[in-house]
């Protein structure tokens, strides 16, 4: 079976396996998901910018628990903070 290669992408849009993060960024991850998790993600679909470029509009919705954690994809950062015993 052909493990498949999973990549987190960091603020600035840049891509890396889940197996290169350094240890500290791995679990800086994890800490920062389960917040967001507690406290809500704000997620924005569909909508636009005025003409003017002077507003925005979209759907809001706040994401909590356990749909945070699998946007996110919480368990594949634990899977490999775990190979790692790192948790």
């Amino acid at each position: 079976m052909v493990e498949e290669i999973k990549y987190w992408k960091t603020i600035n849009g840049d891509q890396i396996e889940y197996s290169k993060l350094e240890d500290s960024h791995l679990l800086n991850i994890l800490r920062v998901i389960e917040t967001r998790s507690k406290h809500g993600v704000t997620n924005v679909m569909g909508g636009g910018i005025s003409s003017e470029g002077d507003s925005m509009w979209g759907d809001v919705e706040i994401i909590t628990g356990d749909r945070a954690l699998k946007l996110y994809d919480y368990d594949g950062l634990i899977e490999e903070a775990k190979k790692r015993k790192l948790v």
